[in-house]
């Protein structure tokens, strides 16, 4: 009938590789590496089959496309004769789900990015986990714009869990906080037009 709801039909392909390098108990390395979703006959790039670059690049003609994304990269490791253990580099981080289970997502912060993540565990019953993370830090590679446009413009993440386990009677309780800084951000005519600004601003969220 001429509607728009007639291409209906979809086909795409995902891989996703983990290799596990470990030399000990005490000191492991992880490397994910995802391609795709890759739909079959896109290029990814100009609409008629350009070879194109990013994760749905290289299922048109061809089959040519950049289309690699290092999905974590980070080694684990523990500090000799203590609890403490570390992991470093690009990982998962999710903050505790709320109280209504896993299903219904979490709001706050729940995906991958760069960081450092320290655990000690106390005790069979007492838990605690420190992070920072850099989620956002645009104009490292840009030294002119960084100089002229910008004051610390990366935001930083610090994350705090207490994760409380009562086996013997099927309880868990996993109080968090979460603090965020955010340096002054102006991108004033830095990619040719448009303003954004974030005057020294800091967001705090506790639960």
């Amino acid at each position: 009938d001429g509607s728009h709801s007639e291409d209906r039909f979809d086909a795409l392909q995902r891989l996703r590789l983990q290799i596990d390098f470990v030399a000990s108990e005490n000191l492991s390395g992880t490397l994910q590496l995802e391609i795709g979703d890759i739909h079959w006959g896109n290029s990814g790039g100009d609409t008629w089959g350009g070879a194109g670059a990013g994760n749905g690049s290289g299922g048109a003609l061809g089959a040519d496309g950049v289309n690699v994304e290092t999905r974590h990269m980070y080694i684990d490791w523990i500090v000799p004769e203590t609890d403490l253990s570390l992991r470093m580099g690009l990982q998962p981080f999710a903050l505790p789900f709320f109280a209504n289970g896993a299903e219904s997502g979490q709001a706050i912060l729940d995906d991958d990015m760069a960081g450092i993540l320290a655990t000690y565990a106390f005790n069979e019953y007492v838990a605690v986990n420190v992070a920072w993370l850099r989620p956002w830090n645009p104009f490292i590679d840009d030294e002119a714009t960084r100089r002229a446009f910008t004051d610390h413009d990366a935001i930083d993440l610090f994350a705090l869990t207490l994760t409380l386990t009562f086996a013997e009677y099927g309880l868990e309780i996993t109080p968090w906080g979460l603090y965020g800084s955010i340096g002054e951000v102006d991108e004033t005519n830095a990619h040719g037009g448009g303003s954004i600004g974030l005057e020294a601003e800091h967001l705090a969220a506790l639960a």
